[in-house]
């Protein structure tokens, strides 16, 4: 292909690391006024596309590919590495690749392939000689060398008249702190600032963030990096708004535009004008709280201005942009700057521990380099959080993480709008999203707990906004989509505050998690739900918990894992649950008899029957003496009793067992009841197994459609019956309409219970045999390979399903081998096996 138009006109595409976009820009724009096409991703990607793809393109398309060599271009983690080693592997194009040097690099820091190669030098060089460098290169030195003025933007943000400048000019005017030599990262997070002050309409981005979320170094990084772009750049302090027309006046007398008069008011009005009608100007807003303080100091006009904050509540300044916690890798990257001897492991399990916070990896890294090691700092950080967060702090930030915390706190009390108590609370609950609803009907539920010396919580969606807003204000938590998530060292710093509280507090949370609990586990639309309450129920550690409501909670925690699919996640839970309650409160008291129950029941899901009999009989028995024969949980005992049974080969105990429990059921419950249409579902195939077909066909079909009219067309148990239907009409000979059926189950099952849910793998390796009973044959084994992965994956290796499902990949593999259709034709022409496979289908549907 032909990347050399006639009239000599080349394509470049520029690689270069996140640091230099200046030096890419300034030298895309030097190439596109000498008439050459530039491909740079910042002004020709869009958001969204495929960066690979479009890196891919960009290389094979380009007549050069011009690579800007720099310490930052050769970091093993950057996509540059992909760029420059694909280039040299597309040998059909010829030597494309053009290093050129933006700064003085040794060529022993180069890699190995790279040495050989001549390199063009623009470090250290004026603009004008700069620029002829470039254009030699591309054979195109009479290009004039700078563009006609034109005040119109280019899609860079840059007026086209200016143009980008030559990186390493520095601002005539500067008042910026001194950069930060162990800044790490941030590469992200800078290019998406620079992109929102360039499109942006007011050129006004805000950086929020919690305290010591990195919102001020990175702001003063952005000022160092992108300083050759502006002609001024002039950092105020705006934590004191009062001391905001002084540092502007300082800035006017820069301007050469002090007033005649000594008031500084009116010189800052000064340097505002100068600003308006000026162009490449940045100014920064430091630490800034109040919008209403701000506004009527922004410029306005075609520079810049970056503003700080812990307050989120800038949306009619300008452009918000979030300043989140480090990356692993940049945490990572960071404490090896810090202390170079602590190995990457214990460098991951420190920012592990401190949740990725910059400024507490900083303080961290101040610590241990006297000695500490990571396994002291972790024990002193759970036991003694305030001392150890006001350790190490650098000079770089006005304060420790534990006294910008401790800070922040005395602020939200002084607004009294009830953020404290709320804070106070989150405090002792995990570092995971917290709906500001469970906070709606607090002082009937959890303020029930509250010690004397406590505030009542806010009630009421008014009031809970008002502490909500007051608290995103200080910082001290991010609210996002009506949720508040606190970092778990801010908690940490607030507890510790607490500690003679720490009971009251605990009851606070109990009761307001109970009332959050949802209606039940058994319905997938509850699940979202119970998603975000369970860390939080897990986080009070029920298992000693003094509250029988939290400890009732808890066992509804271990019934949703395992409703929705995470059974091998609830054992430990479980188990954990059991041997704590069994100890302290006894086997025959009613959480440990609940608990029990729901231990059998992971252990069944999990293939273990011969643990879930043993539990299973024994709190038959304890519900039989201590709550009656009738009550709901002594017929879930037995009716997960005769599952046990059916699973171990006792067909007709199983049958009996279900029979009696059946008629209790109707009895006490009620034939609708979920649970007396469950223990007839597990008698009919107990009857169906034991050779009463014609009975158990007729009870499934009448059972299937009252669970559609009872529970829905997608609950599990609806989803189940389905299943074991569509094996009914394919046992009668109607395999088209059981494949139909099963594919419409398999749709459902998808889309209410997810991919992975033990159900829908059923489902689908139901699916798969009606498929090969149809000479469909590639298709089954596809569905089947798949299914058998995620089998592996859920349930574990040594599942009964995992092992049936293996074991029919198998077999078929043999049989079929390199696609020998007609094998496996003959395979499923065979009555008897077909029986046997259909056979292990019902008895899943029946163990599930």
């Amino acid at each position: 292909m032909s990347t050399t138009d006639d009239a000599g006109r080349k394509r470049f595409f520029i690689s270069y690391a996140g640091p230099d976009r200046l030096w890419a820009e300034w030298i895309g724009w030097q190439l596109e006024q000498a008439e050459h096409d530039v491909e740079l991703d910042v002004w020709d990607w869009g958001p969204g596309e495929n960066f690979v793809l479009r890196m891919n393109q960009a290389l094979r398309s380009a007549n050069r590919v011009l690579a800007l060599f720099s310490a930052s271009y050769f970091e093993q983690d950057r996509f540059t590495t992909d760029e420059w080693t694909s280039t040299i592997a597309i040998k059909e194009y010829g030597p494309r690749l053009v290093p050129i040097r933006i700064e003085n690099l040794p060529r022993d820091r180069f890699p190995a392939a790279l040495r050989a190669m001549t390199t063009l030098d623009l470090f250290g060089l004026e603009e004008d000689q700069a620029r002829r460098r470039l254009l030699e290169l591309v054979e195109q030195p009479g290009h004039p060398a700078s563009s006609p003025v034109f005040p119109g933007p280019t899609r860079s943000g840059v007026p086209r008249g200016l143009g980008p400048r030559l990186p390493g000019a520095g601002p005539q005017v500067w008042r910026v702190p001194a950069r930060n030599a162990s800044f790490a990262g941030r590469d992200a997070l800078l290019v998406e600032i620079r992109e929102a002050l360039t499109v942006s309409i007011s050129g006004v981005v805000v950086l929020y963030g919690g305290g010591g979320f990195g919102k001020t170094q990175t702001a003063i990084e952005y000022a160092h990096r992108f300083a050759s772009d502006y002609d001024a750049v002039w950092v105020i302090d705006a934590e004191q708004s009062e001391l905001i027309t002084g540092q502007l006046a300082a800035l006017a007398t820069e301007l050469d535009v002090r007033a005649p008069v000594t008031d500084q008011t009116v010189t800052a009005h000064r340097a505002l004008a100068e600003l308006h009608k000026s162009e490449r100007w940045l100014l920064v807003f430091d630490n800034a709280e109040d919008p209403a303080e701000i506004i009527d100091y922004l410029p306005g006009g075609r520079g810049h201005v970056l503003i700080t904050s812990r307050n989120s509540a800038w949306a009619e300044a300008g452009t918000r942009v979030a300043v989140e916690v480090f990356t692993r890798e940049e945490s990572v990257r960071l404490l090896h700057n810090l202390v170079p001897r602590l190995p990457p492991s214990e460098a991951a399990h420190l920012a592990d521990i401190l949740g990725d916070l910059p400024l507490a990896l900083v303080q961290a890294a101040g610590v241990l380099a006297s000695g500490v090691t990571v396994a002291q700092y972790e024990r002193s950080l759970e036991a003694h959080a305030t001392e150890i967060l006001s350790r190490g702090r650098p000079t770089s930030y006005p304060a420790s993480l534990a006294a910008a915390t401790s800070l922040a706190l005395e602020r939200l009390a002084a607004a009294r709008a009830g953020g404290e108590t709320v804070i106070r609370a989150c405090a002792y609950l995990a570092s995971e999203p917290i709906p500001a609803a469970w906070f709606y009907a607090s002082p009937g539920s959890a303020g029930e707990g509250l010690a004397d010396a406590l505030e009542a919580l806010p009630a009421g969606v008014l009031k809970v906004s008002r502490a909500f807003e007051a608290i995103t204000r200080y910082g001290l938590a991010r609210i996002d989509r009506n949720e508040l998530r606190l970092h778990r060292l801010t908690a940490a710093v607030i507890r510790d505050q607490t500690r003679t509280q720490r009971a009251a507090y605990r009851a606070v949370i109990a009761g307001l998690l109970v009332a959050a609990e949802p209606r039940t586990t058994d319905k997938p639309e509850t699940w979202p739900d119970w998603a975000v309450l369970v860390p939080h129920v897990l986080s009070q550690d029920p298992a000693t918990s003094p509250h029988d409501p939290l400890r009732l909670l808890a066992t509804g925690v271990v019934r949703y894992l395992v409703s929705s699919g995470q059974t091998q996640t609830a054992r430990p839970v479980a188990e954990h649950f059991y041997a704590s309650w069994q100890e302290a409160l006894g086997p025959d008291h009613a959480t440990c008899l609940e608990i029990s129950l729901q231990l059998a029941y992971v252990y069944q899901r999990l293939g273990s029957y011969a643990k879930s009999q043993r539990l299973n009989e024994d709190c038959l028995a304890r519900c039989r003496r201590i709550l009656g024969p009738d009550d709901p949980r002594t017929l879930k005992a037995a009716t997960d009793l005769a599952t046990d049974l059916y699973a171990l080969g006792a067909a007709e105990r199983a049958c009996a067992l279900n029979e009696e429990t059946f008629r209790r059921s109707t009895e006490v419950l009620g034939e609708n009841a979920r649970s007396t249409l469950g223990v007839a579902y597990n008698f009919a195939i107990d009857l169906y197994t034991l050779g009463d077909l014609g009975t158990a066909r007729t009870m499934v079909e009448e059972i299937h459609g009252r669970r559609r009219e009872v529970l829905g067309v997608e609950h599990p148990d609806t989803l189940n019956s389905a299943g074991i239907m569509a094996g009914h009409l394919s046992e009668s000979g109607q395999v088209e309409a059981a494949r139909t059926l099963a594919e419409d189950t398999l749709g459902m099952c998808r889309r209410a219970l997810g991919e992975d849910h033990p159900q829908t793998l059923l489902v689908a390796r139901s699916l798969a045999l009606y498929l090969r009973r149809l000479r469909e044959t590639e298709e089954a084994r596809r569905l089947e390979d798949e299914t058998l992965e995620r089998y592996r994956v859920v349930l574990g290796e040594e599942h009964p399903d995992t092992a049936a499902m293996a074991e029919r990949v198998a077999v078929h593999r043999n049989e079929g081998g390199t696609g020998n259709g007609e094998a496996i034709d003959r395979k499923q022409a065979d009555r008897e096996t077909w029986n046997h496979e259909l056979m292990q289908l019902y008895r899943a549907f029946r163990l599930l």
